[in-house]
């Protein structure tokens, strides 16, 4: 009898155990859920990015000063379904990006480069349609940008360049050559994309410097650390991108390649100065 209840008692305990570590491993599961659905952004937010970029030109390639670009949220002019993410240098160059997109479900449409010279600003025109990652990095601002949902997937998406040299990296085959004048041909290129997505590590570098940015940023909307959700991974041929999401930001608050690094500094939520 007495052994009868002594294993009743040890039966229940290892009952209990269970329920509570299935319990626990859930709760952390919720809290730490990579970001589910596209970014949260609405017309008037504005944000500011920090931007270093690496001159590997040089005999010794160095780090160059960091550059400030600002990002804000509009309604698109040419159609009532979709809107625009301008992102503008503050530092006086005649340089930008436009991001024009579809929310419900998220899709980029196409993105404009307006890139300064001597003659003025040339504006150059790309479409994407792709609810996958895009990788920009050909233009004054580096551009890296998840798909949403923010989980992993493959996507492709097509590149015009008169560089051949960048064919030998990443390509799914050439869809287009046409003559370009002195400057030869024009290859078209899809590249594959691959994302991961993954919960940050503590001990991780990214993670602290992350951790840093969340503490420092200013604006009337806050990153709090707590809320730092995803590790995002992003690949195209030798070009790989590594971003930390939190939940209540618009974009990276941190981000690293080759040759870039990137730091989300200021948030405002529909405000417009």
């Amino acid at each position: 009898m007495v052994k009868s209840k002594f294993l009743g008692v040890i039966l229940l305990s290892v009952v209990f155990f269970m329920v509570f570590a299935i319990n626990s491993n859930n709760s952390m599961a919720t809290q730490n859920t990579p970001l589910s659905e596209g970014p949260s952004w609405s017309v008037g937010d504005w944000w500011i990015l920090e931007q270093t970029k690496k001159d590997i030109a040089a005999p010794t390639p160095y780090w160059k000063e960091p550059l400030r670009w600002r990002c804000e949220v509009k309604k698109y002019s040419e159609d009532p379904n979709l809107f625009i993410l301008e992102i503008r240098s503050m530092s006086g160059l005649k340089t930008g990006v436009d991001l024009v997109y579809r929310l419900n479900p998220w899709e980029v449409k196409k993105i404009r480069k307006m890139i300064g010279t001597a003659d003025g600003v040339k504006t150059l025109e790309r479409e994407i349609n792709s609810s996958g990652p895009v990788m920009e990095l050909d233009s004054p601002f580096s551009l890296v940008l998840p798909g949403f949902p923010l989980e992993d997937m493959t996507s492709s998406y097509a590149i015009r360049t008169n560089d051949r040299r960048l064919s030998n990296s990443g390509r799914v085959g050439p869809i287009r050559t046409q003559a370009s004048g002195a400057r030869g041909p024009i290859v078209g290129i899809r590249y594959n994309l691959n994302q991961e997505v993954s919960l940050p590590k503590a001990d991780d570098p990214l993670t602290l410097r992350g951790e840093k940015a969340a503490n420092e940023m200013k604006g009337d909307v806050s990153a709090a650390v707590s809320d730092i959700s995803s590790k995002v991974s992003i690949n195209m041929g030798r070009n790989k991108a590594l971003q930390l999401w939190s939940r209540n930001a618009p974009w990276a608050l941190v981000e690293e390649t080759p040759h870039s690094k990137t730091t989300l500094i200021e948030n405002h939520k529909g405000v417009t100065p």
